[in-house]
């Protein structure tokens, strides 16, 4: 998180469009459930995401700063 706060990698998705904000995440316990879960969700229509993260998130707060920072 803290690599696309400060742009770290300057030609990056995240540096050029600005995304600096944690809307939604998940735990799982090996990374090859949470890649098949992201492609999941990255192949999900707009509207389905945006139910996502309101489903834990619907006032859109940067949880890094409110929950996941806090570890």
């Amino acid at each position: 998180m803290q690599q696309h706060r400060n742009k770290i990698f300057r030609e990056s998705f995240t540096a050029k469009y600005n995304v600096i904000k944690l809307l939604y995440y998940e735990f799982y316990p090996t990374i090859t459930e949470a890649i098949l879960v992201e492609k999941k969700i990255k192949a999900g229509s707009r509207k389905r995401k945006w139910q996502l993260i309101n489903s834990i998130n619907p006032a859109l707060d940067d949880l890094w700063e409110k929950e996941v920072c806090k570890w």
